[in-house]
Parts: C-alpha cells; sequence; structure tokens
C-alpha cells in the first residue's frame, strides 16, 4: 500500500549510507557512479589519516548545502554498528548501501528508480542487488567468467563471484544491521513481514582483485570477530560457513572443516557447505570424508558446479581420469563459460591419449582466459 502522501510521480529521494576509511584511492569512483542517482550522502568515517573526508565533502557540497554529512566513529570491530551509524542520519525515504571500492552502473540508474517504485507500489521494503567481485582467478568458488557481459565495468577482469546482497532498502521503518561481520539488514526486513525483490542489478566490487594486500592484512581480522560472531550467535549456520570460509584463506583446512561440519549440523539443507568440504577433505586426504559429503552435496545441491570441480579435481590428483572427467562434464554443463571444468576435460582427455579432445579443451580455455598459463603449458606438451 502506498504512503497516502505518495503518488506515482512523487520524487523518491535515496540517501547514499557508507563506511570508510583511508578510501582515497577508490572513494571518487564510487561517489561518481551514483552521481544523479543519490540526493543524500551519509559517510561514516572510522578514523581516515589520507584525503578520504576531503573527496567526500567535494562530492557532498556538488549535491548541495544540507545534502551530506561525514559522521565520525570509533571502530569498535562491530561493522554492523558503524553501519546503523550511518542510518541514523539518513532522511531520504530509500537507503542505498555502498562501500568505498564498490561502484553502480549509471546505466542502471533509471532501472534501480523504476524498481524502487515497483517495491513501493507491491509494500516490499527491500531489494536484493548482486555484489560482483571482480577476480582474475578462476579457481574462486562461484567463479562466473566475464566473457560476453554487457557491462564495461566487467571488462579489465576475468570474471567474479556473485553474492546476492540486499543493499537498497526503506527508509524510516527502524531497520539495523545485525552481525559484527558480513553484517546483514535482511533479518531485520524480514521481521517486518515484509518481502525481499531480487534483482540482477550489479554491484560493481573491485576489493579482492585491487586490494590483494589489504585483504591479506585483514584476515586475522575477520578470523577474530568471526570468532566472536559465532559465540555470541551459536545457533547461526552461516556465521560457521564464513568463518570456515576465512579458515580456508588462512590455510587452516582442519578448523576449516570444524566450521563447514557445524554448518550442516545447523542446517543440514546447507547449499554450499558439501562442497567446501569436499574441497577441505581433499586437502586434508581424507578421501572417505570427500565421498561422503559429495553424495550429501548430490542430495541437497546437485546444481551447485561447484560441488563437481572440487570432486572433478580430487579424481585427477588420484589419477582416476575417467571418473574426473564425468565431474567436469557435468559442471561445464551447468556452466558453458566454465574455465576450470573445460581445463580439467582437457587434462582428462590429455592423460587418456584423446589428443583432439584435448587440444578442443584447451583452446576453449584460451578463448575464455587468453593468458592461462596451464593451457598453453599443456598445449606445448601435446603438441611436442
Amino acid at each position: 500500500m502506498m504512503n497516502k502522501t505518495m503518488t506515482p510521480e512523487t520524487p523518491l529521494r535515496i540517501s547514499l549510507c557508507m563506511i570508510v576509511k583511508n578510501e582515497e584511492k577508490f572513494l571518487a569512483n564510487a561517489l561518481n557512479s551514483v552521481k544523479g542517482l543519490v540526493d543524500e550522502m551519509l559517510i561514516v568515517d572510522t578514523g581516515s589519516s589520507d584525503k578520504t573526508k576531503e573527496i567526500a565533502q567535494r562530492f557532498m557540497d556538488e549535491l548541495g548545502e544540507g545534502c551530506g554529512k561525514i559522521i565520525d566513529f570509533v571502530w569498535v570491530d562491530d561493522f554492523s554498528a558503524a553501519r546503523n551509524a550511518s542510518l541514523s542520519h539518513a532522511t531520504g525515504d530509500w537507503i542505498l548501501v555502498l562501500d568505498a571500492d564498490e561502484t553502480l552502473s549509471h546505466a542502471d540508474h533509471e532501472h534501480i528508480r523504476t524498481t524502487i517504485r515497483a517495491a513501493e507500489a507491491k509494500d516490499i521494503f527491500g531489494i536484493s542487488l548482486v555484489q560482483r567481485n571482480y577476480l582474475n582467478d578462476p579457481r574462486q568458488r562461484f567463479f562466473q567468467s566475464s566473457h560476453g557481459d554487457r557491462y564495461v565495468e566487467s571488462e579489465p577482469f576475468l570474471g567474479w563471484d556473485a553474492n546476492p546482497l540486499t543493499r537498497l532498502f526503506k527508509n524510516h521503518q527502524g531497520f539495523q544491521f545485525v552481525y559484527p561481520v558480513h553484517e546483514l539488514i535482511e533479518p531485520a526486513i524480514i521481521n517486518t513481514g515484509s518481502k525481499i525483490l531480487r534483482t540482477k542489478i550489479p554491484i560493481h566490487h573491485y576489493g579482492k582483485v585491487n586490494q590483494k594486500d589489504v585483504v591479506q592484512r585483514k584476515a586475522p581480522q575477520y578470523l577474530e570477530i568471526g570468532g566472536d560472531k559465532i559465540k555470541k550467535f551459536p545457533t547461526d549456520a552461516r556465521g560457521y560457513s564464513e568463518l570456515g570460509v576465512h579458515f580456508i584463506v588462512h590455510g587452516d583446512f582442519a578448523k576449516a572443516k570444524e566450521m563447514f561440519v557445524k554448518t550442516l549440523e545447523l542446517n543440514p539443507r546447507d547449499p554450499t557447505a558439501p562442497s567446501y568440504l569436499i574441497d577441505v577433505c581433499g586437502r586434508l586426504g581424507q578421501f572417505d570424508e570427500v565421498v561422503k559429503y559429495y553424495k550429501k552435496g548430490l542430495e541437497i545441491a546437485p546444481d551447485d558446479k561447484d560441488l563437481y570441480l572440487n570432486m572433478g579435481l580430487v579424481f585427477l590428483n588420484a589419477k582416476k581420469f575417467e571418473s574426473a572427467m564425468k565431474c567436469y562434464s557435468k559442471a561445464v554443463s551447468l556452466d558453458r563459460t566454465n574455465i576450470l571444468g573445460f581445463f580439467g576435460l582437457g587434462v582428462c582427455h590429455a592423460e587418456l591419449g584423446n589428443i583432439p579432445a584435448a587440444k578442443a579443451c584447451f583452446a576453449y580455455v584460451l578463448r575464455l582466459d587468453p593468458h592461462n598459463v596451464g593451457a598453453k603449458e599443456w598445449m606445448k606438451k601435446i603438441k611436442s
């Protein structure tokens, strides 16, 4: 039901809410990307010592008097607390949340406005966007190739992993982010009985590829905050899964396994835990456990391409090439731009003596990823 004072022609004001610290390299791109879309900027600064605040103020001045505010915030190891500080100052009808290393495409601005209108008409309070974490490493989970993508933002990168997040939501509802790390607004929206409108509008996120040193430096912090999170929310399956991923990055596969096992204990239908468990159990040399979690994955997530990629790698390392080929074939049937799947198929064909098929697979990998070192080396090997 639409607000009584609101008509379909009434302009809806959008408040941008951000948290930042020492983001002078990226902030201007983020703020440029929402020019003409947002009416207000609320930026929480957790202790910048560079020109972050100056850049933010310049964009606020361009918006006009009273259209922005920089809020100094003492960091308390809680991303939700910082996010909520920004929300408390927002005056717009809807709130857009971005990080400094993210952008929106100007081509999507009108789509965003019409989507908000559609949500208003249906009394929907949240809109989910798709965060694209750009990557140049196809081994990352959920990797999608940028081959044939229509967005110019993806052109410099091999691909991305996709993460749906509710970053656009109605203001003045008392919504607050929850969880100290990997914070979410979704629980607050769902608790009102409202639905979340799912879209494919991308948030372009460059942090994983442009700030690898920062990601590595923050890894211990995420482990610590993630550990505190599962203590505070001991029945939240997602928290254990998130912490398991951080342990993989940290190289502690035994601890990662413990986290994913707990994830399945709390949520036996978790669609991602089995493929993660195949990965970590394979690294730990626990083949019986690998088979167990592969069967579990087939039961609850038969369309998870990473399930087949991880199992294929286990078979490949065990030199069970025909079994590996079945897994990789299934993976590429689910995603025809799957670089790892076609590479694995090429290796299997080469090891089994089917050279024409191997060449075709490696040629296709090089079409998707012209700099793929492994495919180039195999092409040289099978030609000699």
